[in-house]
């Protein structure tokens, strides 16, 4: 994963199919994400992409870096490193990093000088190989200087020369510090190139004083693991003269140094682990023996008491054992011989000592020379054992009492390790948890898992250690917060890596969290939005906190100002008594004062309360209460008051109220004792004798209302006889109004009497004079009936004698007439037919009104259909979109209806007859709760301007010549709606279509 920081034109790590995992860099684009997720083969030209495909798929099973050149589309060509992030197959993931070559004949010519150095350093290897590439590097690129230098890190960050080449001088053992070197630069990228001012970047640089060097080409040398081993160097005292060689030709040898580098350090540490094995085989507490297949000591690494190392070699080891061990000992022996395999045994020893023996035949072809022994004395393990599981058994009560368990995520195997306290924390019993990864992010609260998901993820590739908390859910649906801190553990050598961690449950703490922020939010929501002004003071009137600034002051900030500030003189002494009873004696103080100018004075209420830390007042909260809207509420209620003492005084109605409906106890008006002709004295008013005034036949009507109305709290008008005290029974009215009670309180009831005793009388003559109007109206339409009837019959014989007349005129002197002559006679004739229509027309719509009304649910999709289907019949040829909804019903008479709903049809088959194609459509909808039909088409529409003609008899809004009608259809149409209750009006834009919209009641 480190392989990822090194600096390159191309660092990129791919999968097994070329999909971009991640870029660092890509050419040194600023904006690597858009590469995320897309396919690297696809940037290659078409004549290497098959190389690369083959090459990535052949790593896969045989890993091993690989240097290839490709050509990259809009980059050229490209030197680059392929390298497995795993050295045992099969391998998931490559990384490739590389560097662009000017032009294919660049990168031919560093290859030819790498290949001629490489044929001449084929066998060197170590310090050899080392002064050999310095030399041929520093002469076929003209450098003055070349080393090669290794990287040590033991507290400060240094460099050794492991070799160097100079023309002309000579060089020591330099050891320097990176930190002052030109390899500070060279660690930062690929190949570095300073080509001026070297002594003055690096004035206290050893080497670069020593070589009195201008310019310097460095590249760093990294491990297969990506590790920082060393840097190649080379010096010159002049201007590098080929940059792009020196370039391409340090990318190129730089693998292969690195590679001997990486060898020789390895070797170097091989040899000091085998000096360190040694000495650990001295000093382990094991016994570790070399002895023949016949028992006989050849080596020994440990002193058997009263015995020197001396004396035991070449004796035999049966010799220091008992019988049964001693037999027990030359059968593994045999088993190990026989076998060639490791054999394990236990054997017992002077004194209370157990002992565990291996024994590792040392075959050489397929024969056992000797055998290697360990024995290892278990007594200590044994009572070690015993010691550990009673640490793991306090460590396991230790993460019991502190509420926390461990876990272990192996990342490759996707492993999950729990400690025996986790389980329960997640609600689960023993055994439960599946133990891979997707398992625990199961368990995560949704809301949170993927926020944890990304949190893990990251510093997988970060290496970082997190924090992260989440909630989860317990089968009992009770949600617990966990949180967890881990560190991801990694192994270079076995390229795995681990995250452990430690969980905890910090429900409790949440909890607490949340209700001081839900409690610091609840009270400084109150404080602030509290109508009062509120101050935290010192006993000096200080001003430590406030909820807000007074209104008629221009104040930017209270905080440190002090309150006599802002009240006048002659108050500071109440003021200062306030301070002093909350601050010696810890008791409340109030005090009020007015404020602001004559014009406009307020009054404030001043309350200070102490606030006690232990057995002292240390600050006390003000509350600033503006009274000045109260005090003129008071004021108003007042005059409120008193003008409906007066309206109640000089009102003609009676007032009366019940306060309480579970009580009998009623409050009247003075004028309405008057009006029931009683004294003003109030040991009346009750609903008891309000009922015994009614009259019987009222009186279980009105009271029966007056309680119902104690439940649905509507306003109520009631009329009713009332007995008075000299007049008898009397007309009255009764209006009020429930009041809505509080919480545990019975219903108010309010309202006003109104004598209505002519008023009725008044009533019952109008009744008798609607009857008498009544029944002359009803005379009237039939005379109106009969008129019409005589009407369009006296007017029909003459229009059919001047109809028929002009049609033999026509039939028999035609051929004596001239054109103007016959056109006067057809003229004639259309004119009769017209009358005619018109007298039909007018017939229909005076009997819409006078026609009997039977009211039943009417199907209107059906009439509609069935009128379309009409029309279509009539014009098969017409090109039409009719769209009619199914199951519209409507209340009313069902003649009617169909002669409203054929007009509008009618109208809209009419006005559609110059369209392309005739879209009507018929439904219904809902506005405001009501059911509202319409007739939508794409006719001519009309001009708004003029629709309050649109529903007039003879009132047409096109020329006859246009469109043909008597302009009746309309006002037939809006009678029929309007003898249904309903009403009906149009929408419509001139060439844009109508719709015609008409509800019924």
């Amino acid at each position: 994963m480190k392989l990822i920081e090194i600096k390159s034109s191309l660092s990129v790590k791919i999968d097994i199919n070329s999909q971009i995992i991640s870029c660092d860099s890509f050419f040194l684009e600023k904006n690597t994400k858009e590469y995320s997720g897309k396919n690297f083969s696809e940037y290659c030209e078409p004549k290497d992409r098959a190389q690369f495909i083959k090459l990535i798929k052949k790593l896969s099973r045989n890993p091993h870096a690989s240097t290839l050149t490709l050509s990259l589309i809009g980059y050229g060509n490209v030197l680059i490193q392929l390298i497995p992030v795993t050295r045992k197959p099969p391998v998931k993931y490559f990384f490739i990093i590389g560097n662009k070559c000017a032009s294919l004949g660049s990168f031919l010519k560093p290859t030819k000088l790498f290949e001629s150095v490489a044929d001449s350093l084929n066998e060197k290897v170590g310090e050899q190989y080392f002064k050999s590439i310095v030399k041929q590097l520093a002469l076929n690129l003209e450098a003055d200087f070349a080393c090669i230098s290794q990287y040590e890190k033991n507290g400060e960050e240094s460099l050794k020369l492991v070799t160097l080449y100079s023309k002309d001088i000579k060089v020591g053992n330099v050891n320097f510090r990176i930190k002052g070197s030109p390899c500070i630069e060279i660690k930062k990228g690929q190949v570095t190139l300073i080509e001026k001012n070297l002594k003055e970047l690096f004035p206290d640089n050893e080497l670069v004083k020593i070589v009195s060097a201008k310019a310097l080409a460095g590249i760093p040398l990294h491990s297969a693991e990506g590790e920082t081993l060393g840097f190649l160097i080379l010096m010159y005292r002049e201007k590098i003269k080929d940059t792009s060689l020196v370039k391409s030709m340090l990318s190129i040898v730089a693998n292969r140094i690195s590679s001997e580098l990486e060898r020789q350090i390895t070797e170097q540490k091989l040899i000091e682990s085998q000096k360190n094995l040694l000495t650990i085989i001295e000093n382990v507490p094991d016994v570790i023996m070399k002895i023949t297949p016949e028992g006989t000591i050849e080596f020994i690494n440990y002193t058997l008491p009263d015995y020197g190392i001396k004396d035991v070699i070449g004796s035999s080891v049966f010799e220091y054992l008992s019988e049964n061990d001693t037999a027990n000992y030359k059968r593994a022996i045999l088993d190990a011989c026989k076998n060639k395999q490791v054999v394990s045994f236990n054997v017992s020893a002077a004194g209370p000592s157990e002992w565990y023996i291996r024994l590792a035949p040392l075959i050489n072809g397929n024969e056992v020379l000797s055998l290697m022994v360990i024995a290892s004395n278990l007594t200590d393990k044994i009572n070690a054992e015993k010691e550990s599981k009673k640490h793991q058994q306090h460590y396991a009560l230790a993460q019991w009492a502190a509420n926390i368990g461990s876990w272990e995520w192996i990342i490759e195997s996707d492993k999950l390790y729990w400690s025996e306290t986790l389980e329960p924390m997640f609600g689960l019993k023993f055994g439960e948890f599946g133990g891979k990864y997707s398992d625990y992010i199961d368990l995560i609260f949704i809301e949170d898992k993927t926020r944890v998901n990304k949190t893990l993820q990251d510093s997988i590739y970060s290496g970082d250690s997190f924090k992260v908390e989440h909630r989860i859910l317990w089968p009992n649906n009770e949600i617990r917060w966990l949180s967890l801190n881990a560190k991801i553990i990694t192994d270079l050598k076995e390229n795995s890596a681990s995250l452990i961690g430690v969980f905890q449950d910090i429900t409790r703490s949440k909890q607490h969290e949340q209700a001081l922020i839900e409690s610091e939010t609840k009270w400084r929501t109150l404080l602030e939005s509290a109508p009062d002004f509120i101050a935290l003071i010192n006993q000096q009137g200080i001003v430590l906190y406030v909820n807000r600034v007074l209104a008629g002051y221009d104040i930017k900030s209270f905080i440190g100002t002090s309150i006599f500030d802002y009240a006048d003189s002659e108050h500071h002494q109440a003021m200062t008594d306030a301070i002093s009873q909350v601050f010696d004696r810890g008791e409340i103080a109030t005090y009020s004062f007015p404020a602001g100018t004559p014009g406009e004075m307020r009054h404030y209420v001043n309350r200070l309360a102490p606030i006690n830390y232990g057995n002292s007042v240390q600050s006390a909260i003000l509350f600033v209460t503006d009274v000045t809207g109260q005090m003129m509420v008071k004021s108003e209620l007042k005059q409120s008051q008193k003008r409906f003492q007066y309206l109640v005084e000089s009102s003609f109605d009676g007032y009366w109220d019940w306060p309480d409906a579970s009580k009998e106890e009623m409050w009247w008006s003075p004028r309405l004792y008057e009006l029931l002709e009683y004294e003003n004295d109030q040991s009346l008013a009750s609903i008891s004798r309000f009922s015994d005034l009614l009259l019987s036949e009222d009186k279980d009507r009105v009271i029966g209302q007056l309680r119902s109305h104690l439940h649905d709290g509507e306003k109520f008008d009631i009329e009713f006889q009332l007995k008075t005290q000299s007049s008898g029974y009397t007309w009255f009215r009764l209006r009020g109004q429930v009041i809505q009670p509080s919480d545990k309180q019975s219903p108010h009831l309010s309202g006003s009497i109104q004598n209505i005793d002519e008023l009725q009388k008044h009533r019952e003559h109008l009744e008798d004079l609607v009857l008498e109007r009544t029944k002359a109206l009803a005379l009237a339409n039939k005379e109106l009936e009969s008129f019409s009837y005589s009407v369009s019959h006296d007017l029909r014989a003459p229009l059919r004698s001047i109809d028929g007349f002009s049609t033999i005129l026509l039939e028999d002197f035609q051929p004596k007439m001239n054109l103007k002559e016959q056109d006067y006679l057809r003229r004639i004739c259309d004119n009769a037919q017209k009358m005619g229509d018109l007298i039909d027309d007018l017939l229909k719509l005076s009997r819409v009104t006078s026609s009997p009304f039977a009211r039943e649910t009417v199907d209107l999709s059906q009439i509609a259909t069935e009128t379309i289907s009409k029309l279509k019949g009539e014009e098969p040829e017409r090109l039409s979109e009719l769209v009619i909804q199914s199951d519209v019903k409507g209340s009313g008479d069902k003649r009617l209806l169909s002669i409203a709903l054929e007009n509008l049809l009618n109208n809209a088959w009419k006005y559609t007859s110059k369209s392309s194609i005739s879209e009507i459509e018929f439904g219904q909808l809902d506005k405001n709760d009501n059911i509202v039909y319409y007739i939508r088409d794409n006719g001519s529409g009309f001009d708004m301007r003029y629709s309050d003609r649109l529903f007039g008899a003879f009132q047409r809004l096109h020329k006859e010549n246009e469109f043909p009608g008597t302009g009746i259809g309309l006002a037939t149409v809006q009678r029929i709606i309007r003898r249904h209750g309903g009403d009906i009006w149009a929408e419509s834009r001139e060439n844009e279509g109508s719709t015609f919209y008409f509800t019924l009641n």
